[in-house]
């Protein structure tokens, strides 16, 4: 598995990046990073203080944009001091529509995941 930052941007705050992926052919997967005073709040602890998961169903009445599928320290071996959510475009939709696997896709859905979680005051 090969992976690849493709892109890093600030939006409405927030640091944002797009990880380029390579695991029979090419997807694009999303992530932004939570702030640590909203770290607890968002996650529960699991094994480790290091490990952490997204506590689903905290956002399960928002229609986010994308289904989290992420939530830990660092990405792409990168960022190991930061938290971080996202969500990954490897997905047998994706496959059926390939456009949503592209870097540009990923880097809109991005946007729309920080507005949404915003909006539900996940984050400020």
């Amino acid at each position: 598995m090969e992976s690849e930052i493709v892109d890093e941007f600030e939006y409405r705050g927030h640091f944002c990046v797009v990880v380029k992926m390579e695991i029979d052919g090419t997807f694009h997967n999303g992530y932004v990073e939570i702030p640590k005073p909203k770290r607890r709040e968002l996650t529960s602890k699991r094994m480790s203080k290091h490990q952490w998961d997204v506590t689903y169903h905290r956002f399960s009445k928002y229609n986010l944009p994308q289904e989290l599928t992420y939530s830990d320290m660092g990405i792409a071996r990168a960022y190991e001091d930061k938290y971080f959510i996202g969500f990954d475009t490897n997905h047998l939709y994706n496959y059926d529509h390939r456009e949503t696997q592209t870097q540009e896709y990923a880097k809109k859905e991005l946007k729309k995941l920080v507005d949404a979680l915003i909006d539900c005051k996940a984050i400020e």
